[in-house]
């Protein structure tokens, strides 16, 4: 636990109040929406979703449609009227992690890494800094997230709660409870979809939850107006009945890999049908609505040094914004970005029409290497040969120049792509910070004209 997290537990165990997360704003009362009367703003987070990830899955999905040259195909992201670069360093690094990017892009300010929408203001005070969906439920907007990771995980996490260290999972779920968790939060999220019920269950010999606290969140959800889903087809049962409040969390931990869940897990929903669940609950909702969707397991895949499973991820992700973005028509803006890089590179001379699954060269011993790389990480072992079978094996790792046991982020610039109303006149340059993005997705929420 960091230092700051060390500190802070003292505080609250002196105080004796869990709103004591959330006692500080740092933002004043926001004017009243104005020209939109029902926003419907959609945040799409593809986590470690760099540029190279973005041309490994176009390539990929060339070679699925049987083009001559697989790079000549297009993604639905490839679709978006405009798009810019973003920076992602964090307040203390060069390479930010999924907290502190998250933050940034959900409440406007830089933290340091690994601390999840909070920060010490310069009196002292706990400073636990308004998130857009937060201020979202103030204006009245209804409000979901989805995400393929633990709900309590970094990205999600950083929407809903306020905590200065990512690793309190146990307190992060808490503050999903209406009337008794985060007090923001109101009558509660009203759609959340993802993994991770461990984080919301008692633990014990017969239980299968991770709490020590004896708590079991879901049953206080359910007696706080949710429908509390847990497999795939309750899912589908609950959006047929458009339930007021929806919570499902559908594995223990992370959801299972896309290449691998109809085989191994086949009751986990797919992020396409929690998408369309939830864009269901919501898009009729007077006011209008926020989502938040984090693609999350790209992330996990690179730390493998596993670009095969990284690319499925990525596939789904985009296909997941694809039907949104006609399903909500032009009238909804919808954003698509990724809080950090990885080190994944594509490189070599590979053929054209090998597509990106290939061997690209031999190095200075003559051993083969593969067209994706990683700069670290765990890596593999190096075959002898890399035909088809090999490299497409969902268990092959890449090449790691440096040795780790999980590869890195990376710090290069991540893609922005907007779509819907005025989208051009979103952002004026080529290169923001990802702090600016809470600025489109705040002017959006509150119905005003997006800044010059």
């Amino acid at each position: 636990m960091r230092p700051i997290a060390v500190a802070f537990l003292a505080v609250v165990i002196v105080a004796g109040a869990f709103t004591a997360f959330y006692g500080v704003t740092s933002r004043s009362a926001p004017p009243e929406r104005a020209g939109t009367d029902r926003p419907q703003v959609v945040l799409f987070v593809g986590d470690g979703m760099g540029l190279a990830t973005v041309t490994a899955a176009r390539i990929e999905k060339g070679t699925r449609e049987g083009l001559p040259h697989p790079s000549a195909a297009r993604l639905h992201i490839d679709e978006a009227p405009a798009a810019a670069l973003v920076t992602t360093h964090s307040e203390d690094g060069l390479v930010t992690d999924s907290a502190a990017s998250a933050t940034a892009f959900l409440t406007g300010s830089k933290v340091p890494n690994g601390v999840v929408s909070w920060r010490r203001a310069s009196d002292g005070a706990v400073d636990s800094l308004e998130t857009v969906l937060e201020l979202a439920i103030r204006q009245g907007l209804a409000t979901g997230v989805v995400t393929t990771t633990r709900l309590t995980h970094a990205t999600p996490a950083c929407t809903f709660a306020h905590v200065p260290d990512r690793g309190w999972e146990t307190e992060i779920a808490a503050a999903l409870v209406p009337e008794g968790g985060n007090p923001r939060l109101g009558r509660g999220i009203d759609v959340i979809l993802g993994g991770g019920f461990r984080e919301f269950l008692p633990s014990g010999p017969t239980r299968p939850g991770t709490r020590t606290d004896g708590r079991d969140i879901l049953a206080e959800l359910e007696r706080s107006g949710y429908q509390v889903v847990r497999t795939r087809s309750e899912l589908a049962q609950a959006a047929a009945a458009n339930s007021e409040k929806l919570f499902g969390a559908f594995a223990p931990s992370h959801m299972t890999y896309e290449i691998d869940r109809e085989s191994t897990s086949p009751n986990e929903p797919s992020l396409l049908e929690m998408v369309q669940s939830a864009v269901g609950q919501l898009r009729n909702k007077p006011n209008g609505f926020f989502l938040l969707v984090e693609g999350g397991r790209i992330d996990h895949a690179h730390h493998d040094t596993n670009g095969r499973r990284a690319i499925e991820e990525m596939l789904e992700f985009d296909e997941a914004i694809g039907w949104t973005v006609d399903a909500l028509g032009p009238d909804a803006l919808v954003l698509v970005t990724a809080d950090h890089d990885h080190s994944m590179v594509l490189a070599g001379y590979a053929p054209a029409e090998s597509g990106v699954f290939s061997q690209a060269g031999t190095d200075v011993n003559g051993v083969p290497y593969s067209t994706i790389l990683y700069a670290n990480g765990p890596g593999g072992e190096v075959p002898t040969e890399l035909d088809e079978s090999v490299l497409r094996n969902p268990d092959f790792r890449e090449r790691a120049g440096v040795p780790l046991r999980s590869e890195t982020h990376g710090g290069t610039d991540v893609p922005l792509y907007l779509f819907g109303p005025r989208a051009k006149e979103r952002t004026s340059r080529a290169t923001i910070d990802n702090t600016e993005i809470y600025g489109i997705l705040r002017d959006e929420v509150l119905g005003g004209s997006p800044k010059s």
